[in-house]
């Protein structure tokens, strides 16, 4: 593999040339697939995709123990400026008494559990949610006291997902699609 700016005698005669490579290709990585592939390194994506959706079942198999509700299981296809930040799965709860649970990779990284949701607001066309991550601190040692995320699903099953770095100018976005499901 050659990189660019690094002469190839570099790359193969010089020592400690191979830890820095590995250095390399570890900064490229982290800004190729956001955040998330710096922290969490040893979990692959098909692990946090199933715990999420453990997570998802064990919400609302009991309706005698859990509020009645509808489960929003989108996948977020366009995540071009996600950056990272916006997951590929996202779940959304929605009981019956109006409040929410979602749950995501990111949120299943810092809290280990679903997160209730700030603000829940539904009409007849759309569905709106908000939650906030608190006091995150990334692997490069940045904190943000509050990274606040909404949620907005139509009735035609399109969501879209916008979230902002308290303290950043930062917005990152992503869009998909959900099924819903009732228990």
């Amino acid at each position: 593999m050659t990189l660019p700016g690094v002469s190839a005698s570099i790359q193969r005669n010089q020592p400690g040339a191979r830890m820095v490579l590995d250095e390399m290709n570890a900064k490229s990585l982290w800004f190729r697939f956001g955040p998330l592939a710096k922290r969490v390194p040893t979990i692959s994506r098909y692990v946090m995709l199933s715990r999420l959706l453990l997570l998802i079942f064990l919400l609302l198999p009991v309706p005698a123990l859990a509020a009645q509700g509808v489960l929003y299981d989108c996948d977020m296809t366009n995540l071009k400026r996600g950056k990272g930040w916006i997951s590929e799965k996202i779940a959304i709860v929605v009981r019956d008494n109006g409040t929410a649970t979602v749950s995501d990779a990111f949120v299943l990284e810092v809290y280990s559990a679903p997160v209730a949701a700030n603000s829940v607001r539904q009409t007849a066309n759309r569905l709106t949610v908000k939650w906030t991550i608190k006091d995150y601190t990334n692997g490069e040692n940045q904190r943000t006291p509050y990274f606040d995320f909404e949620a907005t699903i139509r009735k035609n099953g399109k969501i879209s997902v916008y979230a902002r770095p308290d303290l950043y100018h930062n917005q990152f976005s992503g869009t998909g699609t959900c099924t819903k499901r009732t228990s």
